[in-house]
């Protein structure tokens, strides 16, 4: 079990006696891990480094020391923390954190609290002192999204902002909100809109023409390699860079599964029979989650910003990339590098490595 006492100190269960820790590193969890997670086994194994306990707790532990606990934490508001490395339960990776939001998981703060009480059973007890774990949240991609699946207006965003700012206040009085020095958030959030929106334009077409390969299944190599090749082609035609998040996303979804219905990454780009421009409007905005965390992460390298998203898809395309490393940002371009298990080549070294040809 997790607790925090009043000093923001982690209170830890650990072979019938109390670990109570006043600093403390954990190593994000993998891919594997938040696949069982979501498939409802809420047994995690959770590894602590550079920690050092409090002077009250019954268990001594230095920074040298490694500390190893299989605890019980269930996925009862099914929303997770995409942190540097993988991902962490919220109770644990929210703890003093800058968080960037998806719609979703705002409006599920919205509609599962009032007054800081979790209003449905909350089976640890811990959710209800979610606003207590010193968190700030940036609530500007719930004002930039708004739920019109297109871009929005400068009024738009405004009026989002302040739907946002009093429905959280209600929900949680003690949550703090992100600012940012020198602009207010609607401003900011505006901003962010036309930075990025040439950049959505150009995934929104590059998707709509991609979703045309996607329409049978690739039973071979071959048929792989040849639909790698013309998704580049519409990359260059739409003037994406050939590294982007939606060409690699849908390079990785030609050969994850011989069922283009069943991979993760389909089901966050969306593609279907009845793909239309809304439909690549919202992937797009999916993926920009990501990036933002990717961008946000250098930086405020100092800010401890995560990502908190309730798309369980998203979780696992950023689990997997849980060994990412920032290359280069410039607004309308990220670029960084990452290691794709095999697994996801069907454990064929040579799709793995046509694809480092390709891509890499």
């Amino acid at each position: 079990m997790i607790t925090y006492n009043s000093a923001g100190h982690l209170c830890l269960s650990y072979d019938k006696q109390i670990i109570i820790l006043e600093k403390w590193n954990i190593n994000p969890l993998g891919f594997d891990e938040l696949d069982d997670y979501i498939n409802g086994n809420s047994e995690l194994k959770i590894s602590f480094f550079d920690s050092k306990s409090a002077f009250n707790s019954q268990v001594k532990i230095n920074p040298d020391d490694f500390l190893e606990i299989t605890m019980i934490l269930p996925n009862t508001f099914k929303v997770y923390c995409l942190v540097k490395g993988g991902w962490l339960p919220l109770n644990l990776g929210l703890k003093h954190s800058k968080v960037i939001a998806d719609r979703n998981f705002i409006s599920g703060l919205i509609n599962n609290f009032h007054q800081g009480k979790f209003k449905k059973e909350d089976e640890l007890g811990w959710l209800s002192e979610l606003q207590n774990l010193d968190w700030t949240i940036d609530i500007t991609l719930f004002a930039m999204e708004a739920n019109e699946k297109k871009f929005v207006d400068y009024l738009t965003v405004r009026e989002q902002l302040e739907e946002a700012k009093l429905k959280i206040r209600k929900a949680l009085p003690n949550l703090k909100l992100q600012e940012y020095k020198g602009i207010t958030l609607h401003d900011y959030a505006w901003k962010l809109i036309n930075d990025l929106r040439e950049l959505i334009q150009k995934r929104q077409n590059f998707l709509l023409e991609a979703n045309a390969l996607m329409q049978k299944p690739f039973k071979n190599n071959n048929q792989i390699i040849e639909t790698w090749y013309k998704l580049k082609e519409i990359c260059e035609k739409n003037e994406i860079y050939q590294k982007d998040i939606a060409l690699i996303l849908s390079v990785l979804h030609v050969v994850s599964s011989d069922n283009n219905r069943s991979s993760i990454f389909n089901k966050v780009l969306k593609f279907s029979s009845g793909f239309n421009k809304e439909t690549a409007y919202n992937a797009s905005f999916d993926i920009n989650l990501l990036e933002m965390f990717i961008n946000y992460s250098v930086i405020y390298n100092d800010s401890n910003f995560i990502a908190v998203t309730s798309d369980k898809n998203l979780a696992l395309v950023a689990a997997m990339w849980g060994n990412f490393r920032h290359i280069y940002s410039n607004g309308s371009e990220t670029q960084f590098k990452v290691t794709i298990p095999i697994e996801f080549f069907k454990n064929d070294e040579f799709l793995q490595l046509k694809f480092k040809e390709l891509f890499g």
